[in-house]
């Protein structure tokens, strides 16, 4: 079964469903990818892991002793996507 955080983190990050088959491809291929060189800020035994799957580069939170994805963050550093408005003078002032 699969977690709806998983679930979430995935459609908002790849715009693709996660299914039961697409997360057995990509937890086989986090085992068979080089760890980051950066380890986790949190100190426990996680490794942040970069994997292709159809063409599209996926970086996940992975534990490899147990085998569990435990979320999908952001590929690249990206722009807010909704910019703070500046507050516009009033044209019509009386």
């Amino acid at each position: 079964m699969i977690s709806q955080h998983l679930r979430d983190r995935f459609f908002q990050r790849y715009a693709r469903e996660l299914t039961p088959e697409v997360l057995v491809k990509i937890v086989k291929l986090a085992l068979a990818s080089p760890p980051m060189e950066k380890k986790d800020p949190t100190g426990r035994d996680l490794d942040h892991v970069w994997v292709r799957l159809d063409g599209q580069e996926i970086r996940l939170v992975f534990h490899r002793s147990t085998r569990t994805v435990l979320t999908f963050l952001p590929g690249r550093v990206r722009l807010a996507s909704c910019l703070p408005k500046r507050r516009r003078k009033d044209t019509y002032e009386s």
